[in-house]
């Protein structure tokens, strides 16, 4: 998912393995929200939308139903081939390619998303590819979200779970996340699209319900996880004691229950920076 000559840091299969089961899924309402923007001034039929960064695809599925032909882009080919591996839709596929220089003719999209994604490109050479490529009122959708942490009923064993997993998320893997992930954290409010005519939503929040082995497999898809394993080999198995610690915190929301099948919310904020390309060909 980084791009220009930043990084690799999602290239590994296991990670892009990681990322396509773990990964928290958008709600339809992120899509709906652009589509609102971009049919204000884009009339339809709606035929190219390309969906950059698009790591194991879960973004770019989302886009299907709307558009005649959907492309992800990503600059690793092993994401590629994991997003390629669950696609079923017959108007997407998926190509390697980057975001400072996106393989399209000059006008010829109507729709360019990047989820989760910005914060590792050029910012500046990817909004002028957009530019050069995004149809006359066609618009780009800039869209991620912050941390997503576990509520549950009981106030207590919440605080609980809140400080076990910021223990893990600052104070072990927080050295090692890359420093564009201030962005994330900051959740885009220091990033501007500069269009004429550009807008920010913040109503929409992240959902997902999962397991602790779940929330688990999610924090190994990040990126300071990735790092921070090959740094230190012999402490890879690290997780295993904060798992077993998450287990007892959550076991009285139900003690009848084994703790491995108690579920909860994760919940987190999610950003979408919109705005509309004014150039004409």
């Amino acid at each position: 998912m980084t791009s220009g000559a930043g990084p690799r840091l999602f290239e590994a299969a296991s990670h892009a393995k990681l990322y396509s089961k773990f990964r928290p899924t958008y709600p339809k309402s992120v899509i709906q929200k652009i589509l609102s923007f971009l049919l204000e001034k884009h009339s339809a039929p709606l035929e190219l939308a390309v969906d950059i960064g698009c790591g194991s695809g879960q973004s770019s599925r989302s886009l299907t139903p709307h558009f005649k032909q959907v492309v992800g882009l990503d600059v690793s080919q092993v994401q590629i081939s994991q997003a390629q591996s669950k696609s079923v839709e017959e108007n997407l596929t998926y190509r390697q390619g980057s975001a400072e220089e996106i393989p399209f003719s000059d006008h010829s999209i109507d729709l360019i998303t990047c989820a989760q994604s910005l914060h590792w490109f050029n910012a500046d050479k990817f909004y002028k590819e957009a530019s050069r490529t995004l149809k006359h009122q066609g618009c780009v959708a800039v869209y991620g979200y912050g941390v997503n942490l576990p509520y549950v009923p009981d106030e207590g064993i919440q605080t609980s779970m809140h400080q076990e997993y910021l223990k893990i998320y600052k104070d072990i893997l927080g050295p090692h996340w890359d420093k564009r992930r201030y962005h994330v954290d900051n959740l885009y409010c220091n990033i501007q699209v500069p269009f004429r005519e550009s807008k920010r939503d913040d109503s929409v929040v992240m959902e997902a319900v999962m397991s602790v082995d779940d929330m688990i497999g999610y924090i190994k898809t990040w990126s300071s996880y990735q790092t921070y394993i090959r740094m230190f080999p012999e402490k890879s198995d690290f997780l295993l004691k904060h798992r077993q610690k998450f287990l007892e915190i959550i076991q009285p929301i139900s003690p009848s229950t084994p703790a491995e099948e108690i579920r909860f919310d994760v919940r987190g904020p999610i950003f979408i920076l919109l705005g509309r390309n004014s150039v004409r060909p």
